[in-house]
C-alpha cells in the first residue's frame, strides 16, 4: 500500500497505539511512596505492582497475537477497551493493595492488544520499506513514554489526587480504540489471506532466524527494563520526584538519539549494521557499571552514565531487531509479534524481579553480568546469521 493512502489520523493511531502499554506501566513510577502511603502497602509491595504489570502484559500477548491474525481486529481492540477499563476503575477506587493488583492485572490484559497490534498494522499501512522508517519513528516515541510517563503522572497528582491517573489512562485508550475503529472504517487494509492454524505458530516456533532475534531482542530490552527498574533503589534519597523525572526523561532522550540513527541504517536496508553498531555500544555499559562499582562514592554518576550508554545502544539496535523478528513470517505478523512481546515480557519480569531481590551495593554489579550476557547471545546470533562479517 502506498503511505500517500494513509490519513493523518493514522500517524496518530499509530503514536497512540505503541505508546499506551507502557505510559500504563511507568506512569506512577516516581509516586512509589505516595501510593503506598495510601494503600497502607509497603513500598515493595507498589514497586512490584510494575513487575507483576509486565508479566500479565508478557503472558496475555501469547495469546493476543493468535487472536489478532484469526479474528476482527475492531472486536478484538474494543473487547480489550471494556477490560482496560475496568482495570482502570478498580485502581482509581482501590483501597487496599489486593484491589490495586486486580486492576493493574486488568490493564495489562487490555494493553496488550495494543503493544501487538501497533508494528504489523505499520507495515500493513506502508508497506515493508516505508514502514520500516515510519516504524523506527514510532520507536523513538516508544522510547519516550516511559521517560516522559512518570513526569506525566507527577504533574497529574501534582494538581490533583494520584488516581486521576488511571482516569487519564481510561480516557487515552478509548481515545486510541475509537481513533483505531475510524482508520480501519476509513482506510483500505492488507489482510491476511487465511486464517493461521497451530501449524503456522509451531512453524513460526521452529524457525532458528525468528529464535535468534527474538533471544536477541528479549535480552536486550531486559538489560533495557532491568535498569529502570534498578534506578530508584540505587539513586536512592538523592533524588526527589522531580529530579527522578528529570533522569527518566534524559534516558528517553538517550534512546531517542539511539533510534534515530538506527533509523538512518534502516533507510539504507542496513538492519544488521545498526544491530552490530547498537551491540557494541551496549557492551560499553557494563564497563561504567563494574567502575562505579569500584569507586563507590561516584557509583550514582557512574550508574547513570551506564544507563545513558545503555538505552543509546538499545535504541540503536532494538527496532531493527525487531522487525527482522517479526518479518520472518508474512502471514502471521501478529502471532511473531505476540510471541516476541510476551518472551520480551516475560524475561522483563524474571530479570526485575531478580534485581529487586539484590542488594542494592550489589545491583551495578548484577546488572553487568547481565548486559554481558545479552552482548555474548547477540554477537553469536549475529555471527551466526550476517554473512558479510
Amino acid at each position: 500500500m502506498k503511505s500517500e493512502c494513509v490519513p493523518l489520523q493514522g500517524y496518530l493511531v499509530l503514536v497512540m497505539l505503541s505508546t499506551i502499554s507502557l505510559v500504563s506501566s511507568d506512569i506512577y513510577l516516581a509516586l512509589f511512596s505516595v501510593i503506598a502511603k495510601d494503600l497502607h502497602a509497603s513500598l515493595y509491595s507498589v514497586q512490584f505492582s510494575i513487575s507483576f504489570y509486565i508479566l500479565i502484559l508478557g503472558i496475555s500477548q501469547l495469546f493476543v497475537g493468535y487472536v489478532l491474525d484469526n479474528f476482527e481486529l475492531k472486536r478484538v481492540m474494543a473487547a480489550s477497551a471494556i477490560i482496560y477499563i475496568v482495570g482502570c476503575v478498580l485502581c482509581y477506587t482501590s483501597s487496599l493493595t489486593l484491589q490495586f493488583y486486580f486492576g493493574r492485572l486488568f490493564q495489562a490484559v487490555g494493553a496488550s492488544v495494543p503493544i501487538v497490534v501497533w508494528q504489523p498494522l505499520t507495515l500493513a499501512l506502508y508497506g515493508e520499506m516505508k514502514g520500516r522508517t515510519v516504524g523506527s519513528y514510532l520507536f523513538v516515541l516508544l522510547a519516550l513514554s516511559p521517560g516522559l510517563a512518570p513526569f506525566i503522572g507527577m504533574l497529574i497528582s501534582k494538581y490533583s489526587d494520584w488516581r486521576v491517573i488511571f482516569i487519564f489512562l481510561a480516557a487515552n485508550y478509548v481515545l486510541c480504540a475509537l481513533l483505531l475503529c475510524w482508520l480501519l472504517k476509513n482506510t483500505p487494509m492488507i489482510k491476511s489471506s487465511s486464517k493461521i492454524t497451530l501449524r503456522d505458530l509451531a512453524g513460526l516456533l521452529r524457525s532458528t532466524y525468528f529464535l535468534s532475534y527474538s533471544a536477541m531482542v528479549v535480552l536486550n530490552y531486559s538489560c533495557y527494563l532491568s535498569f529502570i527498574i534498578a534506578y530508584p533503589s540505587i539513586v536512592g534519597d538523592e533524588r526527589d520526584a522531580v529530579g527522578m523525572s528529570m533522569d527518566f526523561s534524559r534516558i528517553a532522550m538517550f534512546f531517542c538519539g539511539g533510534a534515530l540513527l538506527g533509523q538512518y541504517f534502516m533507510r539504507k536496508n542496513n538492519n544488521h549494521r545498526a544491530v552490530i553498531s547498537g551491540i557494541t555500544i551496549f557492551a560499553t555499559s557494563a564497563v561504567f557499571l563494574l567502575v562505579g562499582d569500584y569507586m563507590e562514592k561516584q557509583s550514582i554518576q557512574y550508574f547513570l552514565i551506564a544507563c545513558y550508554v545503555l538505552v543509546f545502544g538499545s535504541g540503536l539496535m532494538l527496532p531493527a531487531a525487531t522487525y527482522e523478528a517479526i518479518n520472518t513470517c508474512d502471514h502471521a505478523r501478529h502471532s511473531a509479534a505476540g510471541f516476541l512481546g510476551s518472551a520480551r515480557m516475560g524475561m522483563a519480569f524474571i530479570v526485575s524481579t531478580l534485581i529487586t531481590l539484590v542488594p542494592v551495593a550489589n545491583q551495578g554489579s548484577a546488572l553487568a553480568i547481565l548486559v554481558g550476557f545479552a552482548v555474548v547471545v547477540s554477537i553469536v546470533v549475529i555471527t551466526k546469521h550476517v554473512r558479510w562479517l
